[in-house]
């Protein structure tokens, strides 16, 4: 029997380094999705366990699993980690493995990281087997996407570039989605065109979609859709094409109708 909370939680920039915890709660979001934005680094390094970042996010996140729940019996939890086509198994047996050991700490309603890096995107998955005297198990089982950026703008910083003009706004959902209301200046680029047309020559780019196409160093260049994870998807692609400085806004359209009373 699988389990399942629609969660959602956006931490976006901090002004000063400090533990914040963060801890989803249950709303109507299309799936588990943690979107974490930009902390101040406490240290650098080079390659770390899980792989070359330059910095920890200075944050604390609770992962929760929504497959914890009242059973008679005594339960087996096991965590994975979902990354493209590798699975870790990363908790089991009541003990963390490398190189979990000693940022990640299991608690009563999921688990909780002292830190994160970008690293640390993926899926996570919790499973839960209660055993039963005298019966079968009942497995539940629970998923978590989890994304950890540091290029999230907040909603503040986004009004003021939307007011001044001076930012390159697009639009990653589809055309339908848009007809229900935009950002002022943003042109709709759906995410599955995104890669495709930041490889257009300017010229061609223009004719298509109306604006002038971003410059690689473009400090203002802006991805937004629903709610935050389309638009993180598209500024992936476009970091990986060498806008080093897009930025998701991450609160994207459903955050800004609400803020704006449209």
């Amino acid at each position: 029997m699988g389990a399942s909370e629609e969660v959602m939680l956006k931490i976006e920039r901090w002004s000063k380094c400090e533990e914040n915890i963060g801890r989803a709660g249950t709303s109507d979001f299309d799936a588990n999705h943690f979107n974490i934005g930009e902390g101040l680094c406490t240290k650098s390094h080079g390659t770390d366990t899980l792989g070359t970042d330059s910095c920890d996010v200075c944050i604390a996140i609770e992962i929760p699993c929504a497959a914890y729940v009242s059973q008679s019996g005594t339960p087996r939890v096991e965590w994975k980690f979902e990354k493209g086509s590798s699975i870790v198994l990363f908790y089991y047996d009541s003990k963390f493995t490398d190189p979990y050991k000693g940022r990640a700490q299991y608690t009563p309603t999921g688990i909780r990281f002292t830190s994160v890096t970008r690293k640390d995107t993926g899926k996570y998955i919790c499973e839960v087997l209660w055993t039963r005297s005298g019966g079968n198990g009942q497995l539940r089982k629970s998923e978590v996407d989890l994304i950890v950026q540091e290029n999230i703008i907040s909603y503040k910083d986004m009004k003021a570039l939307v007011t001044s003009g001076n930012a390159r706004i697009i639009d990653v959902r589809l055309p339908g989605e848009v007809a229900n209301g935009r950002i002022a200046n943003s042109v709709n680029v759906p995410v599955a065109e995104v890669e495709e047309a930041l490889k257009m020559d300017p010229e061609t780019f223009k004719m298509k979609y109306g604006m002038d196409k971003p410059r690689m160093d473009d400090e203002n260049l802006i991805f937004y859709c629903q709610r935050g994870k389309r638009a993180a998807r598209a500024t992936e692609i476009a970091m990986t094409l060498g806008y080093a400085k897009a930025r998701n806004y991450a609160g994207s359209y459903e955050e800004w109708s609400e803020k704006e009373g449209k």
